[in-house]
C-alpha cells in the first residue's frame, strides 16, 4: 500500500506474500509472477523504471531463494499507450499485465503494435550485435542504431 511505501515496507510485504503464495508449489517453470503496486492501482501514477527494476529482482531472488529456479516477472500498474515504451527498457521483467488501457480498444491496439516494433527492432540489433563481434567500431554503431531505431519507434507511435 502506499502506507507501507512510505514506511519502507515493500520488500518485507513481498516476501510474507511470496513466501505464502509459493508454499507447496513444487515446479515453478510454467509460473508467472505479476507485480503491480497496490498504491498505483486506478491512479495513473506509475513508479520509475529504477523503482520497478529494484523490485522485481527483489521478487526474483526471493522467488530464487525459495525454489532455486528463475521466475518470470510481469508488471502491471498503470501499464498504458503513453508509458509502453519506457516500461518496456525494464531489462528484467518478461512482459505487462494491462488493465484499464485493455477496455479502450485504440489504446490497447497501439500497446501491441509498439511491443511488437520493439521485439523485431531488438532482433535487428541482435543481428548487427553478431555481424559485429570482431569490428573495434562495435559499441559506436550499435549505439548509432540503437538510437536511429527508437527515434523510428517514437515517431511511428506518435
Amino acid at each position: 500500500s502506499a502506507e507501507e511505501k512510505s514506511m519502507l515496507r515493500t520488500n518485507r510485504v513481498l516476501k510474507k506474500q511470496l513466501m505464502t503464495c509459493l508454499d507447496g508449489i513444487k515446479d515453478i517453470k510454467n509460473i508467472f509472477i505479476a507485480y503491480e503496486p497496490i498504491w498505483a492501482i486506478g491512479t495513473n501514477v506509475t513508479p520509475t523504471n529504477d523503482e520497478i527494476r529494484t523490485v522485481v529482482s527483489y521478487i526474483k531472488q526471493v522467488v530464487y531463494d525459495l525454489t532455486n529456479e528463475d521466475v518470470a516477472v510481469l508488471y502491471g500498474g498503470s501499464v498504458n499507450d503513453k508509458n509502453i515504451n519506457t516500461l518496456n527498457n525494464i531489462d528484467n521483467i518478461a512482459g505487462f499485465l494491462v488493465g484499464g488501457a485493455s477496455t479502450d480498444y485504440k489504446k490497447f491496439k497501439t500497446i501491441i503494435k509498439i511491443l511488437v516494433i520493439m521485439v523485431t527492432l531488438w532482433f535487428i540489433l541482435s543481428i548487427i550485435d553478431v555481424n559485429l563481434h570482431n569490428n573495434p567500431m562495435r559499441e559506436n554503431y550499435l549505439n548509432y542504431s540503437k538510437y536511429n531505431l527508437f527515434t523510428l519507434v517514437e515517431n511511428i507511435v506518435k
